[in-house]
């Protein structure tokens, strides 16, 4: 079990590192976007929208921030577990630091855009549903070569 957490954690993370890079590419985007805008304004006068695509590129920005750090923490939360059930040890921590990696990124997500809802699909279906599966499996996986039941003694 504990090759198989290190698995989804790992592509969990692949996953959350290339929604981030998306999410800032998309982000440098509309900053550039932005200050186009506003030259245009400058010059023919009017409004153009860079308020708009100004929070654009925040918001972008601060939900690259939340996947990359659910990448981070899921890869770190992995390596944890896998690390902790070979030496027979519990993994709650593991799973504690990848159940906190989806959360954090569904907090700066919803943050940033204002859709709560949108932003747990978002999350959840971009690494989020990996780095779930890893948590739940790190925190329920019995290490191996654990004390063994006792044994009732005969009176």
């Amino acid at each position: 079990m504990r090759v198989a957490i290190l698995i989804v954690a790992i592509l969990g993370s692949l996953l959350a590192f290339g929604s981030a890079a998306c999410a800032t590419i998309c982000a440098a985007g509309a900053s550039g976007l932005e200050s186009m805008a506003a030259e245009m304004e400058a010059e023919h006068g009017g409004n153009a929208g860079t308020e708009e695509l100004g929070s654009a590129a925040s918001s972008a920005m601060m939900t690259a921030v939340g996947f990359g750090l659910q990448g981070i923490l899921g890869l770190i939360g992995g390596i944890m577990a896998f690390s902790a059930l070979g030496k027979g040890g519990v993994a709650k921590t593991g799973g504690i630091m990848l159940l906190a990696g989806v959360l954090i990124a569904i907090i700066m997500s919803a943050v940033a855009g204002g859709d709560v809802v949108g932003a747990i699909i978002g999350i959840i279906i971009m690494g989020g549903e990996l780095h779930l599966l890893g948590a739940i499996l790190a925190l329920v996986a019995k290490p191996k070569g654990g004390s063994p039941e006792p044994e009732p003694a005969a009176v």
